[in-house]
């Protein structure tokens, strides 16, 4: 096809050399323009390989999507689970103490009781002798009457109720301390077993993680693998054109049609999009992309150690005077919801009503975000979200 018209551009161009005809120069560039365009019909050629490069690569970007989206929320629940220990530990703290403290209670109530008879034995033998041990019997019969006898007795009778009564006293404080430390016990072994059931939990979470830090490496390494063959498929297509183009003007014999070739050759002006947004939300895009390549940390929220998902947040927010929650799910609670996102716009994933992670819309699809454990804060693009949130 394109030889056919090559052959009429240049019997044109005879033609008119010997005088018996004048073309139209734009005839001729129109000739010529539709045979470089009929030759560039042969592209087809490469679309299906680069077709199938492209599916490739996307679904192995997605791959490297959903495995990372599935670590974020291994984070989040491993996070929810560090939080419940610490609590957990922080309640055994203080019930060890309360045991210890009871324990010492205990001990100082038999003292009071074993001081407190013997003072009742000295109390009795105090009202007639001095400085001897004798039974309560000895006393009665060194009566000297019978009236005698009688107020021994009855004043013995009056010093056992006492001490009886006292001594009942202590012993029930003694058993109502002994209660509360059985009791303080039984919720300490609860905890314990709490602590152990979530160390169990913990476990597993890691081996999973381990696991899926394996599978996101290999599908990483695929992505890297489909995306260089894209981009060769693409230079080989345009490596192509470029050399068609050439041709095309190599061929051209007057002004008109190597106008045509150049204007064929002229890059193809793409638009560019650009995101303007009005106040501050560019600036606070701006500042969390500093922290790009600080380590992902859970718990942190300061860039001397890194950021977890949320603390990168409320550390962003903080520097402009905007106060926010410490986790995802008090954050998703805060601003108000939108639809149409401009730049600095809180993104959630995972249940709107607790969600596992968040991150900062960039503007252009794209968002920055403290990913998950093994990686750094990042700019990356949108996936999907479950609802956005605006805050300044």
């Amino acid at each position: 096809m394109y030889s056919l018209f090559l052959w009429a551009s240049v019997k044109i161009f005879t033609m008119e050399s010997r005088g018996r005809y004048v073309v139209h120069k734009r005839i001729l560039s129109t000739v010529v323009a539709f045979g470089i365009v009929a030759s560039m019909g042969s592209t087809s050629v490469f679309a299906a390989p680069l077709q199938d490069a492209q599916s490739k690569y996307d679904a192995s970007h997605k791959n490297v999507q959903n495995l990372e989206e599935d670590i974020q929320k291994m984070d989040n629940q491993i996070e929810t689970i560090m939080s419940q220990r610490d609590s957990v530990d922080k309640k055994i703290t203080q019930s060890q103490q309360n045991i210890n403290q009871a324990q010492n209670d205990i001990a100082v109530s038999k003292e009071n009781i074993r001081e407190e008879k013997d003072k009742f034995a000295d109390r009795v033998r105090a009202l007639y002798i001095s400085g001897s041990t004798q039974s309560y019997v000895d006393i009665l019969l060194k009566s000297k009457s019978f009236s005698d006898m009688i107020s021994r007795i009855d004043a013995i009778k009056q010093i056992s109720d006492y001490d009886q009564k006292l001594v009942s006293n202590l012993k029930d404080s003694q058993g109502r301390i002994e209660a509360k430390k059985d009791k303080i016990v039984s919720e300490k072994q609860q905890l314990e077993a709490l602590n152990k059931e979530n160390d169990t939990k913990l476990k597993q979470l890691n081996d999973e993680k381990s696991k899926q830090n394996v599978l996101i490496a290999q599908a990483k390494a695929d992505e890297s693998k489909n995306a260089a063959e894209v981009k060769a498929e693409k230079d080989a297509e345009k490596a192509a054109a470029q050399a068609r183009l050439v041709a095309a003007a190599n061929t051209a014999a007057s002004s008109a049609p190597a106008k045509a070739v150049a204007k064929a050759q002229a890059p193809i002006p793409r638009g560019v999009s650009h995101s303007s947004f009005a106040g501050s939300g560019n600036d606070v895009v701006s500042f969390a992309e500093s922290f790009s390549g600080l380590p992902y940390i859970w718990g942190a929220e300061d860039p001397s150690r890194g950021f977890d998902c949320s603390g990168l947040v409320q550390y962003v927010y903080g520097h402009f005077g905007v106060s926010l929650g410490r986790t995802t799910y008090e954050q998703v609670n805060q601003g108000t919801t939108v639809t149409a996102l401009q730049p600095g716009d809180l993104l959630f994933f995972g249940p709107a009503s607790a969600p596992y992670h968040v991150a900062i819309y960039a503007g252009n699809n794209e968002m920055v975000e403290a990913p998950r454990t093994g990686e750094n804060v990042r700019k990356t693009a949108v996936r999907g979200y479950s609802i956005a949130k605006r805050v300044r």
